[in-house]
């Protein structure tokens, strides 16, 4: 699938029933494949760490999850920018809507304790989700070991299809570079915060403000610690807008 150039970083610019297309084959074809979900804060660190850019470049799938890399791409490329935002949780919720009916089977790992329990618990009254475990585990490497020991426990002889990895921007990708080849599992998605929603932790921002591109600032309202964080969207913008400048004829 075609993808643009975001200040280093290869984004697929397709809509969401495009991308659950490419889920659909890559689940299917029996290799190790993962997806990343970069926002502008993912874009900010990639250019500070080029170990971190090459992990999103080498996936099978990155999904602009944030309605600033849609401005960006848009910015940039104009009408081959991205069609639309596809933001991790929603691309959690529709592989596991669609997993019964394609015999997918999943697996979660990360967040709080009891978070990723209550999350699958949830998905599997819902869907009817075929949920093998969950484990909190540790993003650092010294904890990989056990990690895998434990994903492998409680998948057993079965196959998983999906795993989904919530450590948060940089954490969960690298964890999924270490560890993807070595636990029998297809494909790992990066899913950030997508348990605190699902398992109703968290709640998510209105309709109204996920189609207005402003879930970030209802985000900002109900927790206002994140305020540190938008820095990098401000160093995002900044960065995007002296690319396009660089650019002009």
């Amino acid at each position: 699938m075609a993808k643009i150039d975001i200040l280093g970083v290869k984004i697929n610019t397709q809509s969401k029933e495009e991308i659950l297309e490419k889920v659909s084959k890559i689940a299917a074809d029996n290799q190790k494949h993962y997806i990343v979900t970069p926002n502008p804060e993912f874009i900010v660190l990639a250019q500070k760490n080029k170990e971190f850019a090459a992990i999103l470049n080498k996936a099978a799938l990155a999904i602009p999850d944030g309605i600033g890399l849609v401005w960006a791409s848009r910015l940039l490329y104009g009408k081959r920018g991205c069609k639309e935002r596809v933001a991790g949780v929603d691309l959690m919720t529709d592989i596991c809507r669609i997993a019964p009916k394609n015999d997918w089977s999943v697996f979660l790992l990360g967040a709080k304790d009891g978070i990723a329990q209550k999350c699958a618990l949830n998905l599997k009254e819902k869907y009817g989700l075929n949920v093998l475990g969950t484990h909190s585990g540790w993003a650092d490497s010294s904890g990989d070991k056990e990690n895998r020991k434990i994903i492998k426990e409680k998948i057993g002889q079965k196959s998983c299809h999906f795993i989904f990895v919530a450590y948060g921007a940089g954490k969960q990708e690298q964890w999924i570079r270490r560890n993807l080849e070595k636990i029998p599992v297809r494909v790992a998605v990066g899913v950030g915060g997508s348990f605190d929603f699902l398992s109703g932790r968290v709640k998510r921002a209105p309709r109204l403000f996920r189609d207005l591109g402003l879930e970030w600032l209802w985000r900002l309202s109900k927790e206002p610690w994140r305020w540190k964080r938008q820095i990098s969207l401000l160093k995002f913008v900044f960065l995007v807008i002296n690319k396009k400048l660089k650019n002009r004829p």
